[in-house]
Order: C-alpha cells, then structure tokens, then sequence
C-alpha cells in the first residue's frame, strides 16, 4: 500500500471536502505533503448505534495507522488531550476504527495538534 502514489490533486480536494474547517485542513494537507499516506479524515466511528468519536485524520506510514486530532481552541483543557489518548488507545476502539476504516492491524501513533493565531 505504500509503494502506491497518491495522486496529488486529488487527494488534497478529498482533503478539502471532506474536513470540518480550515485548521483540519491545514493539518491534514501538512500530514500528506510530508509523505504520509491519507486515509480518510472526520471519521465518525460507531458502536452499536453509538458514536464513539471522530478523528480528524487518518493515515498510513509504514505499518503504522496515525490517528489524528486538531484542535484551535486558545484555551484547551488537559482532560481533552488526556480523552483524545485513553478513546484512542482503547483496543475495541481501535478495533472500531480498523474495521470502519476496512484496515488490517497495526502500530497505532496519535497525534495531537493545537494550533495557535494563523
């Protein structure tokens, strides 16, 4: 899956279409020009008709799946970033996300990004 190109153009439309607004957007443009494969990105994961969370971004690097969280908030809580970590670190989340996502297991990284006045 690596090995594979993604067409450019492309996918940063996909990436524009489908995010929240402008700081998703500039995270998972980032993400992608830095080599990183996307996957897909405001991924609501359900179970059992209820939703567990929504990632930002998803993608692949290696064997890994990157799951991704933006936030641009001035003020931000540490239990929001302590939540974003435990949701995501939780295996039947994962599970969750593998199956959704129609992925096969793999390290799991999460990442968090703040932004601040752009």
């Amino acid at each position: 899956m690596m090995g594979q190109t993604q067409d450019i153009e492309a996918t940063k439309k996909r990436i524009r279409e489908k995010a929240k607004n402008d700081s998703e957007i500039r995270v998972n443009e980032f993400l992608f020009d830095l080599g990183l494969k996307f996957i897909d990105c405001n991924v609501h994961i359900m179970s059992d008709g209820a939703e567990i969370g929504e990632i930002d971004g998803l993608f692949e690097f290696d064997d890994c799946l990157i799951i991704v969280e933006v936030r641009k908030q001035t003020e931000l809580e540490s239990r929001e970033i302590s939540d974003f970590f435990t949701k995501w670190s939780d295996i039947q989340n994962l599970r969750k996300v593998l199956s959704t996502c129609g992925l096969t297991r793999r390290r799991v990284i999460r990442v968090f990004f703040k932004l601040h006045n752009y």
